[in-house]
C-alpha cells in the first residue's frame, strides 16, 4: 500500500521521469530532483541533483545528491549524499569513498558499509521499532486525519452540491480554477497587508492572513480529496447524492501521501491551494448562472388570454 500511494503521488504531480533524464549529461548544470518508477537512476561523478527518488529500481550515486530515497531497490553510494538516505525494502552499499551528511534510515532493508565509508548520523532501522518521537508524530497524524475525514464528510453530507461541482473544476477546469487560486492566495494576501499599512486596517488584515485563508485552504483539501476519490470511482461517484465513499478514499490518499518524505506535505499544501481555487471558481460561476436565471424569469411576461 506505502508503496502504490507514492506511485500515485508521481502520478498526480505530473511529473514526467523521462524527460527529467534526458538533460544531458555533460552540461554541467545541477539536475532537479529525479523520479523513476522501474527504471534506474545513475548520478555520474561530476553530477549533481536535488534528490533521487526511486521505485522498483535502483539507484547509483557517483557525483553529489541532497537526499536519496529507493523503494524496492539496492542503492549504490560512492559520491555525496548531503542528507539523508532512506531505503525502504531492499539494501544500500556504501563504498569507501562515500560521504553521507546526515542519517541512513532503513525499512525492511540491509546497509553494508565498507571501511572508510563516512556516515555523519550513523545508520538506523529508523521505521523498524518504536521511539517517542514517531508515537507523538504518528498520534498528531491519526488525530488529524480523523478530523479531516469528519469535516469531508460532513461537507459530502451538507453540502454535496458544491462539494461536487468543486471536484469537477478542479479536474476539469484547471485553468480557471488555478488563475482563482492565484487571486485568492497572492492577491487577497497583498490587499491584506496594504489594508495593515493604514493601522486602523490591522484587526481585518490579522484575520484574513490568519482565519480566512487558512479556512479557505483547509476546504480546498476537501474538495481535492473528494476530486481524486471522484476520480477513482469515475462514473459511479456522479450518480451518488451523498458522496461519502468518494470523499473519505480521497482524503485517506492524500493524507498517506502526507507521510512521504521531503514531498507529501507540499503535496498536500498545493492540493489545498488548487482546491480552495476550484471551490471559488464554482461559487463564482454559480453566483453568476443564478443571477442571469433570474433575470430571464423575470422578463418573460405572461400573455393574457382573449375575452
Amino acid at each position: 500500500m506505502f508503496k502504490r500511494m507514492i506511485i500515485l503521488l508521481v502520478i498526480v504531480l505530473g511529473l514526467a521521469p523521462a524527460a527529467v533524464l534526458a538533460q544531458s549529461a555533460t552540461s554541467g548544470e545541477p539536475y532537479d530532483t529525479l523520479i523513476r518508477v522501474n527504471g534506474p537512476v545513475h548520478v555520474r561523478a561530476g553530477e549533481t541533483a536535488q534528490g533521487v527518488i526511486v521505485i522498483s529500481d535502483n539507484a547509483v550515486i557517483d557525483g553529489t545528491v541532497d537526499f536519496l530515497v529507493v523503494i524496492d531497490g539496492n542503492a549504490t553510494i560512492t559520491g555525496t549524499v548531503e542528507r539523508q538516505v532512506y531505503v525502504v525494502n531492499g539494501a544500500v552499499t556504501l563504498t569507501e569513498s562515500a560521504r553521507v551528511g546526515e542519517q541512513v534510515l532503513l525499512y525492511k532493508s540491509e546497509a553494508i558499509e565498507e571501511p572508510g565509508a563516512t556516515v555523519v548520523g550513523g545508520v538506523h532501522q529508523e521505521w523498524g521499532g518504536f521511539n517517542v518521537g514517531r508515537g507523538v508524530f504518528f498520534g498528531f497524524w491519526l488525530s488529524m486525519t480523523v478530523a479531516v475525514a469528519a469535516a469531508g464528510l460532513l461537507f459530502a453530507a451538507f453540502g454535496a452540491r458544491q462539494l461536487r461541482g468543486a471536484a469537477t473544476a478542479f479536474t476539469g477546469q484547471v485553468g480557471p480554477t488555478l488563475l482563482t487560486a492565484l487571486i485568492i492566495f497572492i492577491a487577497v494576501p497583498a490587499v491584506a497587508v496594504l489594508v495593515m499599512v493604514t493601522g486602523i486596517g490591522i484587526p481585518l488584515g490579522l484575520g484574513i492572513l490568519f482565519f480566512l485563508l487558512p479556512a479557505l485552504w483547509f476546504l480546498g483539501y476537501l474538495v481535492a480529496g473528494a476530486a481524486v476519490g471522484t476520480a477513482i470511482f469515475k462514473t459511479r461517484a456522479a450518480a451518488v447524492e451523498h458522496p461519502y465513499l468518494p470523499v473519505l478514499l480521497g482524503l485517506l490518499i492524500f493524507q498517506v501521501i502526507a507521510l512521504v518524505p521531503f514531498i507529501g506535505g507540499t503535496v498536500a499544501f498545493v492540493a489545498g491551494l488548487v482546491g480552495a481555487g476550484a471551490l471559488g471558481y464554482r461559487t463564482w460561476a454559480a453566483f453568476r448562472g443564478t443571477t442571469t436565471g433570474q433575470t430571464a424569469t423575470t422578463a418573460t411576461p405572461t400573455p393574457m388570454s382573449p375575452a
